[in-house]
Formats: structure tokens, C-alpha cells, sequence
């Protein structure tokens, strides 16, 4: 390393100097730099910060340069205990052969772990569309029988345990409770009950209101006011909630 990772003049990278003697003439100096950028915060190659940039820089440096790193750390630790007699020679080249073996796995094993997930998500729909395929034949042979597949009733049912789902009811769930939260306010005037209690629309585990709140004030009383207030505001809820408050009686 010729000089410490650090921001650029422009204020836009940054930059680590280093000269690899493996991989580049003598006398050359590569900076293998990491820019900022303006991609959105969900994309794998967004670069919003200087602590990304940095992690960035230092995951670019252990993917090009691992093997390097590994022998001139062990060269150097071998240099500097040559005065120390052969065993402690034998005790840094051993811990540097350490590390490096364990940056080879973790490697190997993040590759390892990427494809059982693409393997495991491609397996799952595959799963879905054979599953859909058996239904669909199923009702061709018989029409009058109930299908399998009926979409979730309109009512909240109670809380489930999400411990034991696998990727298919995450994504059933979810799809359901997005074509919930879809349905514009007013489109649907219908008188019907409120489900309460622990797994009612203010307790609910995971689509409660109270639960919803306490997510986004955490825990300021103030915010959650500010919330409610915009919430009427925002659904056009004002005159409903002054004919809900009771009526002053004389003075």
C-alpha cells in the first residue's frame, strides 16, 4: 500500500494508492478507485456514502488482490522475524496462511450460498406452476369441485405462525396483503364488522394499526399524533370524526 484509502479532490471517489508487484510493471501506481452515485438505495450497485464506497473499495481490493495480499503479508512478517529465530517465522507465515485460506472459503462459500438461493427460488416456482397445473386439471375433471386455490377471504384471519412458512406462503401473504392495502378508500361502501381483539385491525401482529404507528413514531407520542391528524387529513375524514365527537351540551 503506497498511501491509505482516502476521498479524492473532487470529492466524488474513493481511492486506495497501491502498487501490486504481481500484477503490475515496476515503477507503475494503479488506484482502483469506487465512485459515488445516484442509484436508488435497493440496488446492489448503488454507492450512496463514503462508508459504501469504502466497503466497496476494500471488497474490489480482497477480490483482485487476495492471493497478492497473502504473500506480501506473509513475506513481510517473514522479514521481520528473521531475527527472531525459525519459529517465529513459522508462526506468522502459519497465521497468514490462516487468513487467506479463510478469505478463500468465505468466497467460496458466499458462491455457494448465491446459487442454492437462485436454485431454491427457481425450484419454488416451479413447485407454484405444477401445483397450479394439478389444480387446473382437477377442476376440468370435476367443475363442481371447491377449488384449492380460492383467494383469501376479505376478513383478516388470525395470526398465523410465519415461523414454519416457506417461501410460498411469504409470497401468497404478501400478494394478498398488497391487493389489501390497494383498494382505494370509499370504492367500497358495504357495511361490514371489524374484526377486534388481539388479532383485530388495531392489534394485528403484523397488519394492525397500533403495531403500524408504534413503526413509524417510535415511541414519540408527538409523531404518532402528527400521524393520525394527516391520516384523517389525507382520507378527507374531517367532517366524519366531527360528527363521531360527542355533542357539547349549554353552557
Amino acid at each position: 500500500m503506497v498511501k491509505d484509502a482516502h476521498i479524492d479532490s473532487r470529492k466524488t471517489r474513493v481511492i486506495a494508492n497501491l502498487w501490486c508487484r504481481n500484477n503490475h510493471p515496476a515503477g507503475t501506481l494503479r488506484q482502483p478507485p469506487v465512485s459515488l452515485n445516484k442509484k436508488p438505495v435497493e440496488d446492489p450497485k448503488a454507492v450512496p456514502t463514503y462508508l459504501v464506497a469504502a466497503e466497496k473499495l476494500i471488497a474490489k481490493i480482497e477480490m483482485e488482490h487476495g492471493a497478492c495480499i497473502g504473500a506480501a503479508e506473509a513475506a513481510k512478517a517473514a522479514a521481520a522475524a528473521d531475527s527472531a529465530g525459525p519459529s517465529a517465522t513459522e508462526t506468522a507465515e502459519a497465521e497468514t496462511t490462516d487468513v487467506f485460506a479463510a478469505m478463500i472459503r468465505l468466497r467460496d462459500l458466499r458462491k455457494i450460498a448465491d446459487e442454492a438461493n437462485v436454485a431454491a427460488l427457481a425450484a419454488e416456482k416451479a413447485k407454484d406452476a405444477a401445483e397450479a397445473e394439478v389444480v387446473a386439471l382437477e377442476r376440468a375433471l370435476d367443475p363442481k369441485r371447491r377449488r384449492t386455490d380460492e383467494p383469501p377471504s376479505e376478513v383478516e384471519e388470525p395470526e398465523q405462525v410465519a415461523n414454519d412458512w416457506d417461501l410460498a406462503d411469504h409470497r401468497r401473504e404478501m400478494t394478498r396483503v398488497m391487493n389489501h392495502r390497494g383498494i382505494e378508500i370509499g370504492s367500497n361502501d358495504s357495511e361490514r364488522s371489524l374484526r377486534t381483539g388481539r388479532d383485530g385491525y388495531l392489534h394485528h401482529t403484523r397488519t394492525g394499526l397500533v403495531g403500524a404507528v408504534a413503526y413509524w413514531a417510535l415511541g414519540s407520542m408527538a409523531l404518532a399524533v402528527v400521524m393520525i391528524v394527516a391520516l384523517i387529513v389525507h382520507l378527507k375524514l374531517v367532517d366524519k370524526v366531527r360528527e363521531a365527537l360527542p355533542t357539547k351540551g349549554p353552557a
